[in-house]
Parts: structure tokens; sequence; C-alpha cells
């Protein structure tokens, strides 16, 4: 009989699938442009401006200033990058047999805990309707970041920061539930192994998505099963005459 073996490659294929489909179900919040305009319009364009009227300095000329060319100073995007101040989430130690995982397997069982109550700083870009210019980073292409914990608390940075909360905590919660489904696969040394175990048939519409051979490889052993019993029922049926026969020929003894 097949027996499909639960590889690494499966159980990896297998994860990527879950993703999509939590991904599906549960979508992750969305920044609505018209927030990032609000916060650009209010926050970010008054300062803009302000430099823009600052660099122009017509009295020196021991620098090329050029009032046409903005590209040492700005740069344009159609995002809004924001910095935000949200809990610290540490990823679990792994035991010792995950850390025989291959690399990709050890970050889908990779698990997050907050430990400390000291916040850390992280960055998220917010959808524009327009493109609009920015102060340059350091790097390039890069934009300063907004500081949404540190700007005017009015209504649009608020719903700002609570959304952007919102999709972190989402990254972590998501990265946990793959986390539990890449343990609970690990459990299982066959996939028939795993089928038998998972209610519902979900699991086996998922392989057949990712892998669809391993399904008919299954679905020949179940048929070969199936024929299986259907000729042991046949014998046990008519095994009586037939062992009638043969051993009372042997009784009788053989003429040859």
């Amino acid at each position: 009989m097949a027996t499909v073996r639960m590889s690494n490659k499966l159980t990896a294929d297998l994860c990527k699938e879950y993703e999509k489909s939590y991904e599906n179900t549960k979508p992750k919040p969305e920044y609505p442009a018209s927030l990032g305009d609000a916060i650009y319009d209010n926050h970010v364009k008054p300062i803009i401006d302000r430099i823009k009227e600052a660099s122009k300095l017509d009295d020196v000329e021991f620098f090329d200033l050029n009032d046409d060319d903005d590209n040492s100073f700005f740069m344009n995007d159609s995002v809004l990058n924001v910095s935000f101040e949200t809990k610290c989430y540490d990823s679990k130690d792994l035991t010792d047999s995950e850390k025989d995982l291959p690399w990709e397997l050890q970050n889908w069982v990779k698990e997050y805990e907050c430990n400390i109550d000291t916040p850390e700083i992280h960055t998220a870009n917010m959808p524009l309707s327009v493109e609009q210019p920015f102060l340059k980073g350091s790097s390039y292409r890069s934009q300063l970041s907004f500081n949404l914990y540190r700007a005017p608390q009015d209504e649009a940075v608020i719903q700002a920061l609570e959304i952007s909360k919102e999709r972190h905590m989402y990254d972590i919660n998501k990265q946990n539930e793959i986390a539990k489904f890449a343990k609970m696969l690990l459990r299982f040394q066959t996939l028939n192994q795993a089928l038998k175990a998972w209610p519902g048939g979900a699991l086996a519409a998922m392989v057949k998505k990712v892998d669809p051979e391993k399904m008919v490889t299954i679905h020949k052993k179940n048929v070969r099963k199936a024929k299986a019993q259907q000729d042991k029922g046949f014998v046990e049926q008519h095994a009586g005459d037939f062992n009638a026969v043969i051993l009372g020929s042997t009784l009788l003894g053989d003429n040859d």
C-alpha cells in the first residue's frame, strides 16, 4: 500500500496555503486613503511649505541652491510613512526538535509573546490618493517618518494609531495561528495519518490544492483497500464450499 510521507516540503506548502486562507477569511485592517490625505494636509504639508519657503535663499552664492530643483530636500511618494508605539513581542525559543527543522519550517513554527511592558517603535505606510512631496530620509528613496505618537492627537491621528496597532497585532496573531497549524502537521509522520485525524475534509481539500498527486496516491490506496475488503467478503462468503472440495480431495488422496 502506498503511504505518503509528511515531508518538510509538503508541510511548508500547506503552511503557505493556510496563510492565504487566513488572510482571505480574516482580512488585515486597511488604512483608508482619505485618512492619509487628512494627516498629510493637516500636519505634513504645512511643514513642507515652511521648509520650501525657508530654502529660498537668494542672497547665498557659495551653495548651488536652485529654486526650481527640490530634489536635494524632497521626494514624491504616494504613501505616508508613519511610526508608532506598540507592545513589544519577542519570538519564543524553539524546542530542540524545532531547531533541527529546515530554516523555512523554523520560520513557520515561530511564535511570538509579550513579556515586557516597554513599548517599541514600528513603522507602516499609509496610502495617499495622489503623490505628494516629503522630506527625504537618510537612505535611497526613503522619507522621514511621521511620528504618530508625537503628533497632535486629532481625530485622524488617533484613528491612524488605532489602525496601526490593529495591523501590527494582526501580523502577530496570524503568525501564531500558522505556527499552531505547522506544529499540528509535524505531529504526523505520514499524510495518511493526518487525513484520518483531521475532521471535516478541509485538510484533504488543501492537499489537493497544493499537491494533487499526493491525493491521487491516497485515492489509489483507498481504492485498493476497498477492493481488498470486497474480495475478502467474497472469499468469506464462498470459502466453505471451496474448503469442502479442497479438504475432501486431500482426505481422499491425490490420484496423481
